[in-house]
């Protein structure tokens, strides 16, 4: 074991919004940060996500946090000096239903109100901007011209090189093992390297993160749920870079992906995982099975009335990871009842990497103790109260929040 390293700010899990933090706090005057991540940096759930980084929601400050994000990219590369690679894609929102156009509606009035450019194009303009696209059973189309997508694990470190720049400690590699806990107060965490003593230590964790509760005998009011996509081969021609094409309606998205497709289901009951079981590499749990392409089948209907050229498509990849949902599709973030300096920051259901420069800068303004950007109340950990995070009831209320989402955010 190596000597104590002592520091302000202690942060474990070293993906997206790990890093995000140890950044947004050595930039808020934080002198003294350190990252650990058990493998390397971003190589958790940050490296299988999507990579959406969408403005289609409903709530400002949700709203406001993606918006800081698209701020933090342009920082970041000025401070690396190496490029992101946030491909600035812009996207279409289709509503096949009134009740759907009526929320594109409420919420392109949100997005106007918070300056994003948002507007609604007609069936010509959208076939123009995405090569394949059959709108023809959409009564509404939003687009939103700063929407794009980004690589997960560049993003995230990213950020974690640029928290080096600051002066904070990442230690890649390193595994949190333990807390330290003296005369009822947590002081440190004992690590694969090392004790580290903090004044505030941050569970950044991602789907672990219940894991580091557990050590004190506390819960994650949240559940682990599938997220996945399939990629296609490259079109001949390859298609041009084109607008992401959501579909609510039905519970689909596409993005392009290197001349092909990546397609995103929505599953109307996603598997859930129990995170006492889950293994330090993602890759050894079976999140794909050949099941699965009965799922996509069963969307092959929706998808197709909008992407006629779907029956020819080669589907070469199917990759899942695992997401955490709360009951009310909110974010935990917020200091853990019983130790006020252990600040979470999890709960991301599905729109972590999205949110991740908000959620970096909420935690800043909660370690300073002063007035944040956003509503923070909204996202306490501690708004489920005393309930049994892992009684069947808590847990389909966490599925049903997940099936849910593109009719909510």
């Amino acid at each position: 074991m190596g000597t104590e390293l002592r520091v302000d700010v202690a942060i474990v899990g070293g993906g997206v919004l790990g890093s995000s933090i140890a950044w947004h706090l050595t930039r808020g005057g934080v002198e003294r940060v350190a990252l650990i991540e058990r493998r390397a940096l971003g190589s958790g759930a940050s490296a299988l996500s999507a990579g959406l980084v969408s403005h289609a929601r409903s709530d400002p400050d949700v709203l406001s946090m993606v918006r800081s994000t698209l701020e933090d990219i342009a920082t970041l590369e000025a401070v690396t000096g190496q490029p992101i690679g946030y491909r600035r894609t812009s996207s279409l929102r289709l509503a096949e239903r009134p009740e759907t156009a009526s929320q594109l509606e409420r919420m392109a009035e949100q997005l106007r109100i918070a300056g994003v450019d948002a507007s609604f194009v007609d069936a010509r303009r959208a076939r123009e901007l995405v090569p394949w696209l059959d709108p023809g059973s959409a009564v509404s189309i939003l687009h939103v011209p700063d929407d794009g997508y980004v690589d997960g694990q560049g993003l995230a470190t990213a950020y974690a090189q640029a928290a080096r720049v600051g002066g904070a400690t990442v230690r890649a590699g390193t595994s949190a093992l333990a807390p330290r806990v003296e005369g009822g107060r947590l002081v440190g965490v004992e690590t694969s390297r090392g004790r580290i003593r903090c004044a505030h230590l941050v569970d950044a964790a991602g789907p672990w993160a219940g894991n580091v509760l557990g050590w004190l005998g506390l819960g994650l009011a949240a559940t682990l749920l599938r997220s996945h996509y399939w990629i296609t081969s490259p079109a001949t021609p390859p298609w041009p870079e084109h607008p992401i094409v959501a579909l609510p309606d039905a519970h689909a998205y596409i993005r392009p992906e290197v001349g092909g497709l990546l397609v995103g289901v929505q599953e109307r009951a996603s598997r859930t995982f129990d995170d006492r079981c889950l293994p330090a590499d993602l890759s050894e749990l079976a999140l794909t099975g050949p099941e699965d392409w009965d799922l996509l089948d069963a969307h092959a209907p929706g998808i197709r009335r909008h992407l006629p050229a779907f029956d020819d498509l080669e589907f070469r990849h199917h990759l899942a990871g695992i997401t955490t949902y709360t009951p009310d599709g909110r974010f935990l973030i917020g200091p853990v009842p019983g130790f006020e300096n252990l600040i979470l920051a999890g709960g991301c259901c599905g729109t972590g990497l999205s949110c991740a420069g908000g959620i970096g800068r909420l935690v800043r303004d909660l370690v300073f103790d002063r007035r944040p950007e956003v509503s923070a109340g909204k996202f306490r950990p501690s708004r489920f109260g005393t309930t049994d995070f892992r009684s069947d009831d808590f847990v389909a209320q966490c599925v049903a929040s997940r099936a849910s989402k593109g009719r909510r955010s």
